[in-house]
């Protein structure tokens, strides 16, 4: 993949985000580069989104292996990481399967101070209608008063969710 992956992921991610992928799939004896189709998206908090692809370098056999990278800012939000564990830890485990995504690892720290999040694209794709990301949008895409209806159905769908009594 070499020098043009570098670009293209630069060109997506930023340099130190880049950087840090390839050197964290070189020391697993793999190279990254983004996934096709392209899929990418930028979050409200200035957040990068990018789906990626990864394989083996040889002598392995190339066993791909596509996830979802986002990269945020270092705006002193550093704990998004923590706060999504966080998350799947305390949620009833059917809800948690459901609706949130499982990380691939920990977040991985950036020197400018903000982090890089893996986000396992299997568990992704069984939760999006059509098993694509080509039509995937963040919310921060969505015009406010959108943002807002949009909200305000997924709050009540997780809340009925996580209040459901069971018997």
């Amino acid at each position: 993949m070499g020098d043009e992956a570098t670009r293209r992921l630069t060109a997506v991610l930023g340099t130190e985000a880049s950087e840090v992928l390839r050197a964290a799939a070189t020391s697993r004896n793999r190279e990254v580069d983004l996934a096709e189709p392209r899929w990418t998206a930028a979050g409200h908090t200035g957040a990068r989104l990018a789906a990626l692809g990864e394989r083996s370098l040889p002598p392995a056999p190339r066993r791909p292996r596509t996830y979802v990278v986002k990269v945020s800012p270092a705006d002193g939000r550093r704990r998004e990481g923590a706060r999504h564990h966080a998350a799947l830890e305390m949620s009833p485990a059917d809800v948690a399967a459901r609706h949130l995504v499982s990380m691939e690892g920990d977040p991985i720290g950036l020197q400018g101070g903000g982090e890089l999040l893996l986000q396992n694209i299997a568990l992704l794709l069984q939760n999006i209608a059509g098993a694509s990301l080509a039509r995937c949008r963040p919310l921060s895409e969505f015009a406010p008063a959108d943002r807002a209806l949009t909200a305000a159905v997924v709050a009540r769908a997780l809340t009925r969710d996580w209040t459901e009594e069971t018997t």
